[in-house]
């Protein structure tokens, strides 16, 4: 079923189920064909994408009905729940074969500018201080695959959104990508979106000194606000402490916002 169809689909249901509580997960859509099961108060509807990893979306009024669907998909299948995951939500995710596989935090800093304001960061000199380092550039297309196969072979294509080859050629071209290396060997890279005023950084890697990671963000935030973003955010595994504590510096910090990922069990 198309993802057309599929609207379709859930239009008639919200008519015929108003005034109902509804839930679902589905944020973003994606082209392509969609494999379905659905009923007059649910549908559950999966894809599976070039990393292989099958994802789960649903629309329902009914939690038992969506259980009994989510118990007919395959084991290892993804599901996201962003914002608050209730618990008759997650009961109802439970008693469909899936558990929560991991958890992650959205920080943001509403103020971008202020990440190298003193009189709003105390680590701004700091960060100032990483600005400098001029061995970071731009990603070029011949480097393409092997940031690809980087990207896959170090993020958890389960917990992660790994963007395909196709978004990431067209983030190179963009100067949305960042490396360092070190007698041609890509040591660390920083992949980042500008989406009108919101600055993401969607994936840092290093196995550089540590203060590269940080070169790379100052660059990357810098060029963010000359752009005029104001807003900047990524989202971190919960229990990734080294990472928490390296985005304090840059005064981001959990703002209640979490995706929680299910997976379905054998």
């Amino acid at each position: 079923m198309t993802i057309q169809e599929i609207f379709v689909h859930i239009a008639a249901m919200k008519k015929n189920g108003r005034h109902r509580q509804s839930y679902t997960n589905f944020f973003a859509q994606t082209d392509g064909d969609y494999s379905i099961v659905e009923s007059r108060d649910s549908i559950v509807f999966w894809q599976t994408g070039e990393d292989n990893v099958c994802r789960i979306y649903f629309f329902c009024f009914d939690l038992d009905e969506l259980s009994r669907q989510l118990s007919q998909v395959e084991n290892d299948s993804i599901l996201d729940y962003i914002g608050e995951c209730s618990d008759s939500l997650s009961h109802a995710f439970h008693a469909g074969g899936f558990r929560q596989y991991a958890c992650f935090l959205r920080l943001s800093n509403k103020n971008l500018a202020h990440v190298f304001d003193t009189d709003y960061n105390p680590y701004a000199d700091y960060l100032e201080r990483f600005g400098e380092e001029t061995r970071i550039t731009s990603a070029s297309l011949e480097e393409l695959d092997t940031l690809h196969r980087k990207l896959y072979d170090v993020f958890d294509k389960h917990s992660s959104h790994l963007f395909d080859r196709n978004r990431l050629k067209e983030l190179i071209i963009d100067n949305k990508v960042l490396v360092y290396k070190e007698d041609g060997r890509l040591l660390s890279f920083l992949i980042y979106t500008i989406e009108g005023k919101r600055f993401y950084v969607a994936y840092v890697y290093n196995s550089a000194e540590n203060h590269i990671a940080l070169s790379m963000y100052v660059k990357a935030a810098k060029a963010a606000i000359q752009a005029g973003c104001t807003y900047g955010y990524s989202w971190v595994d919960e229990t990734n402490e080294t990472s928490l504590r390296y985005n304090r510096l840059k005064q981001y910090f959990p703002d209640g916002m979490t995706d929680k990922i299910f997976r379905k069990e054998t």
